[in-house]
């Protein structure tokens, strides 16, 4: 498994689709791979739904929203859009109960 500060460097310098990145994260977040008879690799996220695909991180952000609502409680997240098209994200932590 990749290491959290080589997962978090490759996030951030990523451009678009990858679906090598997209699995890294998966993983780190607890989807397992297994076999199914005719369909081959599938996946199970960290609920155990079995799902066909990894999900898409580097390329829906609904995917995303729901990472981190699932994964990281109390965790605040911001995502701008620029003027020129491109777009940021920020994920902090923040504990609301104190």
């Amino acid at each position: 498994m990749t290491n959290l500060q080589s997962l978090l460097s490759r996030v951030e310098s990523g451009s678009g689709a990858d679906r090598e990145l997209d699995t890294e994260v998966g993983r780190w977040f607890g989807w397992t791979s297994y076999h199914e008879q005719y369909v081959g690799e599938c996946w199970r996220d960290w609920s155990g739904l079995g799902h066909m695909n990894m999900a898409s991180y580097t390329t829906d952000l609904n995917a995303v929203v729901a990472l981190v609502e699932a994964r990281l409680p109390g965790w605040v997240w911001q995502i701008t859009t620029w003027s020129d098209g491109s777009a940021s994200a920020r994920l902090n932590w923040w504990n609301i109960d104190k």
